[in-house]
């Protein structure tokens, strides 16, 4: 009988609180129902960092009122809402090792405010504005099928 003890280690990047905190369970594995647990979130994205590591966000998550935006190391876009940074092994999500802490991802982490701020920060190019599309493989080229905008300040 195997007593050993498996411990995982994510990162949880906040922008409601501007945090970076880790979470360490003691489970054998990390699946859906925890990633969504503790984004809070319906359905997850996944966006690969590099070869090891990936971050978890909420997909829907550019259509929620009163969000909050961060951006990630040199990942183009902005995430909208908490993030999950979770450990890379071929095609499974597991642990990160345990070399890299919060403070390591924390570095990497740009909290940016909300709808408002991103729109400050896409007009003077800090970063893009999202959207999805599909690229022809063709002619490289991308038809949009729908773009991120913010609306209008209440109080302008």
């Amino acid at each position: 009988m195997n007593d050993t003890l498996l411990i995982n280690h994510m990162v949880l990047i906040d922008p409601f609180e501007n945090k970076v905190d880790s979470i360490i369970l003691d489970r054998p594995e990390i699946d859906g129902n925890l990633l969504r647990h503790n984004i809070g979130c319906n359905t997850l994205a996944r966006v690969q960092l590099n070869n090891s590591i990936d971050l978890w966000v909420d997909d829907e998550g550019l259509f929620a009122q009163d969000q909050q935006f961060f951006a990630i190391g040199s990942y183009p876009n902005p995430i909208a809402g908490k993030g999950l940074v979770t450990g890379l092994s071929g095609p499974d999500t597991v642990s990160l090792p345990s070399t890299i802490t919060a403070t390591d991802i924390a570095r990497f982490v740009r909290f940016i405010g909300d709808q408002y701020d991103l729109e400050n920060f896409i007009e003077m190019g800090h970063i893009q504005r999202p959207h999805s599309g599909m690229m022809d493989p063709d002619t490289g080229e991308v038809s949009v099928f729908w773009q991120w905008t913010a609306q209008p300040r209440e109080d302008a």
